[in-house]
């Protein structure tokens, strides 16, 4: 068979599959208008033709991680339009959700990895499962020097802050501090993340948003000094992980995929 007539079938593979998953997603709109005009254009290649009318976009909230769309469509997402809600979300209406819903997908993935470490490994004893602490009596502008100090002496992060400090163990999602102005999202005021035998510290300035992905600008416990602090106020993050998110607030996040990758002790 011709190079040129395999080409030609598997264009038309391709664009049938297509119309096959625009119906099942109830595109059918889309659909129709494909399958008419491919029909009035017979000798046209159908793959060509199919990609002059649709595109593919981000859709970090199912499976595939992006979704097919009309040409209209992708010229409004590329607007900044959220597709499934047909409006544009405010930057803080953004930032806010993408956060819960990153928080929401990190939480369960570490306690995931938590389970499995304690049920696979004899010697892990973890004394504390994956939680959050925020104390009424740090805020920002003592947090260095209170932190600082029980560093300096050695003591257990969480112990000194739940027996010291009347800590609470609380939900970071409902905490967000957002900062428009330089376009990061923390917390309004410094926590404490326990996981299992690590310590982090999250502070006002943990996410730092970029076009379509943000950065997470993190703290450990163990590393913190006065340096370090000054770096984490001040870096654009673009040495640290990045996630990518869309429009919608929804986030590249594979829950699973992060606990296989993650549960071992080795990081295997």
């Amino acid at each position: 068979m011709k190079r040129k007539y395999k080409i030609l079938i598997l264009a038309i593979f391709f664009t049938l599959s297509f119309i096959a998953y625009q119906t099942i997603t109830h595109k059918t709109e889309i659909t129709k208008f494909i399958v008419k005009t491919i029909l009035e254009h017979k000798k046209e290649n159908a793959f060509e033709f199919a990609n002059k009318f649709v595109s593919v976009v981000p859709n970090y909230g199912i499976d595939d991680g992006f979704e097919i769309v009309s040409k209209d469509e992708f010229e409004k997402y590329q607007q900044g339009y959220c597709l499934a809600e047909n409006r544009i979300l405010d930057k803080k209406e953004l930032y806010e959700k993408t956060i819960q819903r990153y928080l929401g997908a990190y939480i369960e993935a570490n306690k995931k990895i938590l389970e499995f470490r304690k049920k696979e490994y004899w010697f892990y004893k973890p004394e504390y499962d994956v939680k959050y602490y925020m104390s009424p009596l740090i805020n920002y502008d003592n947090y260095l020097d209170i932190v600082s100090n029980l560093k300096d002496r050695n003591l257990t992060l969480e112990k000194v802050f739940i027996n010291d400090f009347n800590a609470i163990e609380i939900n970071p999602k409902n905490y967000l501090k957002i900062n428009l102005d330089d376009n990061s999202v923390g917390f309004s005021s410094p926590i404490i993340e326990i996981d299992g035998e690590d310590e982090l510290l999250m502070l006002d300035r943990e996410y730092i948003f970029k076009k379509g992905y943000f950065l997470i600008n993190f703290i450990i416990w163990s590393n913190f000094n006065q340096e370090v602090s000054e770096y984490y106020h001040k870096t654009n993050g673009n040495d640290r992980e990045i996630r990518f998110f869309d429009n919608c607030g929804n986030v590249k996040y594979d829950i699973e995929q992060m606990y296989l990758s993650n549960r071992e002790l080795n990081g295997g």
